[in-house]
């Protein structure tokens, strides 16, 4: 297998049209662990050089350990709530001061002021299966936007 031709399907380019309901975890469960190795190290280094969600992503989903200080500096690095929420994720699910990424992901949410970018972040929190997260969750259960109330219901329903 050409690993640089397979990365660019598991990270296609940075748009909407290429990343919309995009996954590539199944691409990923078919490596070997050789494949996956090798995969980890041209995620290091693509992340090293960009900031790419989807790059922190596939590499908290390979639980790279290898990876964790510089998604630790990118998360440090990032001025963005949305991304600083979903990167706590991150380092959350690779047991990663679970306590502070918790924490990070609550006051983040709290800037956010845009409903459909918070109804996307609902699931996030969601992943957690933290109470305090939870209870973010659920103040948005009787909201009278159904798109709110809706994404937030579900999100707790995925636990």
């Amino acid at each position: 297998m050409d690993i640089n031709n397979f990365y660019a399907k598991i990270i296609p380019p940075d748009d909407y049209e290429h990343r919309r309901d995009f996954k590539n975890e199944n691409l990923i469960d078919d490596l070997n662990n050789s494949e996956k190795k090798a995969l980890e190290n041209l995620l290091i280094e693509d992340l090293s050089s960009r900031m790419d969600l989807l790059v922190i992503e596939t590499l908290a989903y390979i639980k790279s350990k290898k990876s964790v200080g510089l998604i630790e500096q990118k998360l440090d690095e990032s001025t963005e709530p949305y991304d600083k929420i979903i990167i706590a994720w991150c380092l959350y699910s690779m047991d990663k001061d679970k306590d502070r990424m918790i924490k990070i992901a609550h006051d983040n949410f709290l800037l956010i002021n845009n409903d459909y970018v918070k109804t996307t972040l609902f699931y996030y929190l969601g992943k957690f299966k933290e109470e305090k997260l939870n209870g973010v969750l659920k103040s948005y259960n009787n909201s009278k936007n159904v798109l709110l109330s809706h994404n937030s219901k579900a999100a707790l329903e995925l636990q």
